[in-house]
């Protein structure tokens, strides 16, 4: 309308294809739009093109011109009379192209009007970068949700092939503790509850992993924590480690009660009172480890 064009395209240039795809185009009559929304113009078939994408600058064109941007065939069947095509650009690099042509009168595109159309060009071409993010923003996502969604399969049948083990090892070990009690020493009875208590802390690491595939989907769940509880618990299983490296653990715990996820905190306490009873071996003198936990009010 600010030009008195009869016709007003965008094209997305194709860097593989090395073509101009139509994209959106505006008309005053509807003549030959389908026509129009199906062009290709591909470089090396038409002077002008080779020329908006050699030298990325603006192109004017007019029905006696020898270098119609389109060929002489296809402007006669659209009627073009004259034609301007300006680059749409990002960060230097073509990124497609606006034109704007007349059919049916010559018409003579001034310097403002090409002033006009390349400062409409710039805004164009943010907007045009714009959707491609947000299109490649949304491919991301929807590829993210994908292989989530297989991360969760792999993550609930590596669990399941996880626990059928556990199941038979918790029953067998219940039925040697319930029928050879009397025949076990306390040694032995110590062992068989630790192997219980082992394939206890398995299950759970295994409802953890099933748990992880579900991160971002659930609320973590917080609770009132006893400190010295999971504690206790986190040294009976580290029990063995401990005697095999020879290492003293000094329980200095100063916490009751902690508001936490339980198991999230018994992993962290595992991680981090195992790695020190394991490079306790690297010291010369005096293998130990102290534990010393204190709590601070939240002032906010």
């Amino acid at each position: 309308r600010m030009t008195g064009v009869d016709r007003c395209g965008i094209f997305l240039w194709n860097e593989c294809q090395r073509q101009f795809e139509p994209a959106w185009v505006s008309t005053m009559g509807e003549a030959n739009v389908e026509r129009f929304q199906d062009l290709k113009l591909k470089y090396g078939d038409m002077p002008n093109v080779n020329k908006l994408v050699d030298e990325i600058r603006s192109v004017v064109s007019s029905e006696t011109s020898k270098a119609l941007i389109i060929n002489p065939l296809l402007g006669k069947e659209l009627n073009i009379k004259s034609l301007l095509a300006v680059p749409l650009l990002s960060k230097g690099n073509l990124i497609g192209a606006i034109t704007l042509d007349h059919n049916g009168k010559r018409h003579r595109f001034s310097a403002r009007e090409q002033a006009l159309i390349e400062g409409v060009a710039s805004q164009a071409s943010i907007a045009v970068e714009n959707a491609k993010l947000l299109a490649e923003t949304q491919k991301q996502s929807e590829m993210i949700t994908k292989k989530n969604k297989e991360l969760e399969s792999l993550l609930f049948i590596v669990s399941h092939d996880l626990k059928n083990p556990l199941v038979a090892l918790e029953g067998m070990s219940s039925l040697l503790l319930e029928e050879c009690q009397g025949q076990l020493s306390e040694h032995g009875k110590h062992y068989l509850s630790r192997i219980q208590a082992n394939v206890g802390h398995m299950e759970a690491l295994i409802k953890d992993v099933r748990e992880l595939s579900r991160i971002g989907r659930i609320e973590t769940q917080i609770e009132q924590i006893n400190v010295k509880e999971v504690l206790h618990e986190v040294l009976l299983d580290l029990q063995e480690m401990k005697n095999a490296s020879n290492a003293s653990v000094a329980n200095q715990n100063q916490v009751d009660y902690l508001s936490y996820n339980r198991r999230g905190l018994k992993h962290i306490l595992t991680n981090l009172i195992g790695n020190a009873i394991k490079f306790s071996a690297y010291q010369r003198k005096g293998k130990g480890v102290s534990l010393l936990c204190q709590g601070q009010r939240n002032r906010d």
